[in-house]
This record gives structure tokens, sequence and C-alpha cells, in this order.
């Protein structure tokens, strides 16, 4: 959900849903125009923790982390965060 949602904001994933190389928890987005360093602040102003690697942003999904959470992940991408807090972790 998470990536299929970002990817309509031009935010690509590292490694595809589903590559064995990767990990089902951590996704890593990168976009050719936006920054992630800005976009990693935007999320802090709305409670969201995570942070950037190599040029990308680093989500780390927890197992109490739902649809509810990736909402306003997603609300944050694109600009609208809500301001509730989320327990993305780094």
């Amino acid at each position: 959900m998470l990536v299929n949602e970002a990817s309509k904001f031009g935010w690509q994933p590292f490694r595809t849903v589903g590559d064995p190389a990767g990990s089902p928890h951590i996704i890593s987005l990168g976009h050719p125009r936006e920054s992630a360093q800005a976009i990693v602040g935007r999320f802090r102003s709305h409670n969201i923790v995570c942070s950037t690697r190599g040029g990308r942003i680093r989500i780390s999904l927890a197992p109490y982390n739902d649809e509810s959470d990736i909402n306003i992940l997603i609300e944050a991408i694109a600009g609208a965060g809500s301001g509730r807090r989320v327990g993305l972790t780094v």
C-alpha cells in the first residue's frame, strides 16, 4: 500500500515489493526531483519518525503500524499531513 500510494507522488522504492534481497518492513523511497531530507523535515513536523539514507527516505514499519498510519504518511508525502503521531521508526 505504501509503495503504491507513494508512487502516485513520484516516490519510487529502491527495491521492488517482494524482492528477496529486501526487508519487507523497511521501505526506501527516492524521488528524481524532491529532497528526501526536506520531506523528512516535513514528516517530523507531523510527528512521523523516519530518516534518510543515501538520498532516500528510509521508513521502517513496526508491527503496530496499520493502514491509518500509512494514510497519514501518504498525506504528509502529499503535503497535507494530519499532525497525528505515527511511530514509524528508523
